[in-house]
């Protein structure tokens, strides 16, 4: 095994060093050292002569004792050091980035607590093609399946990196939809943070490939009865309702085309999404859902009782290309709403559906209204609709005067103070 020793430029900057120091002084000539090493990838050393260079440079020791940011440093030089140790770490993240490592760029930017540059790089498809398990064949299958394993462990730390460490939740979940497939994915949503963005943006992607997935179906059992297809019906996105109208026996005798279980956690899952191409997958699956055979007809929490047909129409509302579709989910979920207030979580989740739809068409004060009446007191990790202070806020005037009636009516004295801040803040005065 060969040893940095071994390293022909590293003992040529060694030799450069002494010649150096001596001609231009410490600064300039660790700021040159540090750009060769960022060059060579040698970014630990990098790292630890930028970090001598801003020693100097603010007259502390070359060599810090015990503590990294310990006793050595002063008080009157601690915070400056600490601006110039953020800078070094942030420089090298970047500069293990450019190279095209993300997976060792990233403990870099964990450690300054700044996750930006990695999430914008985890946006990129090519990280999809990092983990790729096609490899080039060559005669050496021992190397092959090295190079196979290795580009499997890559992938596989971009999904720690991206959704278990925090990085990218919602992109480290697509990686596993992606690589893995739906089933990995729908048991991986549970481990995204309860971030309404982040699932929502999942559980869109989740509709858009299950639909496609039950167009392969439907068109293969088409294909195979001799149906003619239109190719307006193939065209990834094209509504399903065409393949199966005028069509029953496409579920005759307790037919589907799909992994039921799959269909069924999807449609859940999808009124957590605002993409109107998302909520129109959504839509056709739970279509499909309504048309399969008695024993497949599911039940689901209220106010999804039947699933599928209950699930279509809301989605519908939520999608809001049809004004009277909204007026009817607004209308069917007012009829599902218990006697105020709800003594269950589960006796709130009607509200918080149609909370959900009210907000989705800029229905904010009617929101506000509700969730004073329903919402308050649900633990926030409960809820998948902003508080019913936050969506006070977001009504204006009008709404924070409802939330100095919320906080008097349940005695809430901070909620009460804060409303009475808001209430006399120059832009509720008008």
């Amino acid at each position: 095994m060969s040893s940095p020793h071994d390293d022909p430029a590293l003992t040529k900057l060694m030799e450069r060093l002494t010649s150096e120091w001596t001609i231009h002084g410490p600064s300039a000539t660790l700021e040159n050292l540090a750009r060769d090493l960022e060059r060579m990838r040698t970014y630990r050393q990098a790292l630890e002569t930028l970090l001598l260079q801003a020693r100097l440079e603010l007259g502390l020791p070359a060599i810090i004792d015990e503590g990294g940011l310990g006793c050595d440093v002063p008080e009157t030089t601690r915070a400056a050091y600490e601006q110039r140790y953020v800078a070094a770490v942030r420089r090298v993240g970047h500069a293990v980035l450019a190279a095209g490592d993300l997976v060792n760029a990233w403990p870099y930017f964990r450690l300054i607590g700044e996750p930006e540059p990695i999430r914008e790089a985890l946006e990129q498809d090519r990280w999809l093609a990092s983990g790729s398990t096609t490899v080039v064949q060559d005669d050496d299958p021992a190397a092959s399946d090295q190079r196979e394993q290795h580009a499997e462990a890559q992938f596989n730390r971009l999904v720690e990196i991206a959704l278990y460490e925090g990085a990218h939740p919602a992109r480290g979940w697509q990686f596993i939809l992606e690589r893995h497939g739906l089933c990995a994915a729908i048991t991986a949503f549970d481990q995204l943070p309860p971030d309404r963005k982040v699932r929502g943006r999942c559980a869109g992607l989740l509709a858009i490939r299950l639909r496609e997935q039950l167009r392969g179906g439907l068109i293969h059992e088409l294909e195979r009865r001799g149906a003619t297809i239109p190719d307006s019906a193939r065209q990834v996105g094209a509504p399903l309702a065409p393949l199966w109208v005028g069509r029953p026996e496409l579920f005759a005798d307790d037919a589907y085309h799909i992994d039921l279980s799959h269909l069924a956690a999807t449609v859940r899952l999808a009124p957590l999404s605002d993409d109107p191409q998302a909520l129109s997958a959504a839509i056709d699956l739970a279509d499909y859902g309504t048309k399969l055979a008695a024993p497949f007809q599911q039940s689901g929490d209220p106010p999804f009782e039947a699933l599928y047909p209950d699930h279509a129409l809301y989605l519908r509302g939520l999608l809001g290309d049809d004004p009277d579709a909204v007026e009817r989910a607004i209308a069917w979920l007012e009829d599902r709403l218990p006697t105020p207030p709800p003594s269950s979580f589960i006796e709130a989740l009607p509200a918080q559906a149609l909370a959900r739809l009210l907000i989705r068409h800029d229905r904010l004060l009617d929101a506000a209204r509700l969730a004073a009446t329903y919402l308050y007191g649900v633990p926030e990790t409960a809820l998948t609709v902003p508080t019913p202070a936050q969506l006070c806020l977001r009504a204006g005037p009008q709404g924070v005067a409802l939330l100095v009636e919320l906080a008097r009516t349940h005695h809430d004295l901070p909620l009460l103070a804060a409303a009475l801040a808001l209430s006399n803040a120059p832009n509720h005065n008008d």
